[in-house]
């Protein structure tokens, strides 16, 4: 999965590079097992640049799970204001566990 982050602005060549870190937390679905947490990577936009991508992998297994959520942080610091902006990610339960008859 590829996460769009973008700048409300552009950074004109009089600006220097702007920096924002990016992290993931867990809510219901766990890093390692549902999908690969990131913790503390540092994004650089460069002079005219609007948009990256973060890339986070989501763990493909065959163990029937309930849907699951976890959420991106995304942390800026320009110059004289600081925000802390969150997403919360849904991963959709897409595994067959199959049926169960209950004999009796």
């Amino acid at each position: 999965m590829r996460l769009k982050i973008e700048s409300t602005e552009y950074f004109s060549k009089h600006w220097v590079i702007f920096f924002t870190g990016f992290s993931t937390l867990d809510v219901s679905a766990t890093g390692g097992d549902d999908y690969i947490g990131i913790s503390g990577l540092q994004l650089a936009f460069e002079v005219n640049e609007r948009v990256q991508q973060v890339k986070v992998s989501i763990v493909n297994d065959s163990i029937g799970e309930l849907t699951e959520r976890f959420q991106a942080h995304l942390e800026t610091n320009n110059f004289e204001q600081c925000t802390v902006c969150v997403a919360e990610i849904t991963i959709d339960n897409d595994d067959d566990i199959g049926k169960f008859n209950k004999e009796g």
